[in-house]
């Protein structure tokens, strides 16, 4: 017998300064102020940011000059509400489709009777892709034996993937033509178990899988796009917040993980870390590799600086570390570098 270990180091890191008309970034900001009919700021006004297609919904109250602002918006078709007790509620649809700061006033009309609205939401976006839009909400209730490693089981419940062996999957027969965009930046290299390690999907604010008329921006000829928004400290209630997590699993499965953000509206920081081990780390197995063990690490944060109403200083940064181990006779291929990053 004999134990054969694979280290695959990858290092991503993503920095610069961010002009708001720079197109690579996928998200955007909203901010206005809310009015009464007689020009007064309304002070507590609750506005609500919601897609029914992705379940995305974002929610913040003005402050006393009536002032509201909405950070790291994903690009997407939305409905804005505005509600303030004593008045009636006012609602307009929009699109964000760059980070170019998007203006909403509003002019609140005093309550004077009790209306009945119906609104109808179209599932069908005027997007020219074939696109699957998923929101953190439902990132965070898919289920998986290690949830850092849940972003590969939310592909393939994606029309078109299907898993192979030792936890590789390809979209319609491709073989590394899925293209990953952080933030708007690419990542062409293959992002599975067997070669790296995908993101966690605790850093993810939404994610965007485009399976069909690639648009030419992404350039090259990706089979599919998976366009991820990261989390941000801009904006967080009461200026701070965290989480904690442990799990375990059949196989000696065990993770562990923590992230906490904060900020202001000017400042954010968003901080992740994870790391998992398990005695099935490639599943579905083959018998030349039934006992294979592997352990990940994961670690990522975002800074956000708003130095202008037109400009955003943003710096991300990542490492991600895979470990694989073999036991048995001779090297299974699979676990022979393929890549490596640094």
């Amino acid at each position: 017998m004999e134990t054969r270990c694979l280290n695959i180091v990858i290092y991503v890191i993503l920095s610069g300064s961010v002009l708001v008309a720079a197109p690579a970034t996928t998200s955007g900001s909203i901010s206005g102020r809310v009015l009464d009919d007689q020009g007064k700021a309304v002070a507590g006004a609750v506005v609500v940011l919601e897609s029914k297609v992705s379940g995305y919904r974002q929610a913040v109250q003005t402050d006393s000059r009536g002032q509201f602002i909405l950070y790291n918006v994903p690009f997407n078709d939305y409905r804005l509400n505005v509600g303030a007790p004593g008045f009636d509620t006012a609602e307009r649809t929009l699109a964000i489709r760059s980070n170019l700061p998007k203006k909403q006033d509003f002019a609140l009309k005093g309550a004077s009777a009790t209306v009945v609205v119906e609104a109808r939401a179209s599932l069908l976006g005027d997007h020219p892709s074939s696109h699957l839009e998923i929101d953190k909400t439902t990132i965070e209730k898919t289920p998986a034996a290690v949830q850092s490693r849940a972003l590969e089981g939310i592909l393939l419940t994606t029309p078109g993937f299907i898993q192979d062996e030792n936890g590789r999957f390809h979209f319609r027969g491709s073989h590394g033509q899925v293209m990953y965009v952080i933030d708007g930046v690419p990542v062409t290299d293959q992002v599975q178990a067997t070669f790296s390690n995908s993101m966690d999907p605790a850093q993810v604010e939404s994610m965007e899988v485009i399976t069909g008329g690639v648009s030419a921006e992404y350039g090259g000829k990706p089979g599919a796009v998976v366009n991820l928004t990261s989390k941000s400290g801009l904006g967080t209630p009461n200026g701070f917040e965290g989480e904690v997590s442990v799990g375990a699993a059949r196989f000696n499965t065990l993770e562990a993980g923590a992230n906490v953000r904060g900020g202001t509206d000017r400042f954010g920081y968003f901080i992740s870390a994870a790391g998992s081990r398990s005695d099935r780390f490639l599943d579905p197995v083959n018998f030349d590799n039934l006992h294979n063990h592997g352990a990940t690490g994961r670690l990522f944060s975002r800074f956000d600086w708003v130095l202008s109403e037109r400009d955003t200083d943003r710096r991300d940064s990542g490492a991600w570390l895979v470990r694989l181990f073999q036991r048995g006779n001779g090297a299974h291929p699979l676990l022979r570098p393929h890549r490596r990053w640094a």
